[in-house]
């Protein structure tokens, strides 16, 4: 399963699921802009678990298409998600550096549930 973001939005994912999850940066880069680097992906959560599996973050180098959007060359960064607690929220924050040079920075919510 692969969950775009393009927007803070929730993803659900069972504990037991791994997800690729993809940062969607194009709707906040210039047209001519692409990100140069992706710092790794950070999470947080309110309960201090310290479970969840974050991959290597990458820089899509071919063009994808992602529930139907389809996303151009060196706009995007993904990412496998694996584990995680039953009912604990996470924060996921993507930081890129753009070839303007900029930083740019997009975030979601991660709920894992059994349910």
């Amino acid at each position: 399963m692969t969950t775009v973001i393009t927007a803070p939005e929730t993803i659900v994912k069972a504990v037991a699921e791994s997800l690729t999850v993809t940062f969607d940066f194009s709707n906040i880069l210039a047209s001519a802009e692409t990100i140069a680097s992706a710092e790794e992906i950070t999470q947080s959560n309110t309960k201090s678990a310290t479970d969840l599996t974050l991959g290597s973050p990458s820089i899509n180098s071919g063009e994808i298409t992602v529930d139907g959007v389809t996303i151009a060359i060196g706009k995007a960064v993904q990412l496998l998600v694996s584990v995680g607690q039953n009912l604990i929220h996470y924060t996921l924050v993507s930081e890129v550096v753009t070839s303007a040079p900029h930083t740019r920075v997009l975030n979601t919510d991660l709920l894992v549930s059994n349910t």
